[in-house]
């Protein structure tokens, strides 16, 4: 049996997690200064990505979520910060 009626509109979890409960995550790991000392994207861009998927004009979630996983990652396995402190010290925020 299926329903016809359109589904009622929410954000998918991922977008829902990095709006909400993972923001001090990704404000941490994806700030100017951050992504400056990585050198690996554009601050600028990165800022106007999130503030653009905050703000609902586009779902940058995926986006989003991989470049903060490429943030860890590095911090983990370039720079040698244990995966706890990593994650931890962003979240307590």
């Amino acid at each position: 049996m299926s329903s016809t009626a359109p589904k009622p509109a929410s954000a998918p979890p991922p977008a829902r997690w990095l709006r909400h409960e993972l923001r001090p995550l990704v404000d941490d790991v994806l700030s100017a200064g951050s992504i400056r000392r990585r050198g690996l994207f554009d601050a600028d861009g990165v800022a106007r990505l999130v503030q653009a998927d905050r703000e609902g004009r586009i779902d940058a979630a995926y986006t989003i979520f991989a470049v903060v996983c490429i943030e860890v990652w590095c911090r983990m396995f370039i720079d040698g910060i244990p995966r706890t402190a990593s994650i931890a010290c962003s979240v307590q925020r």
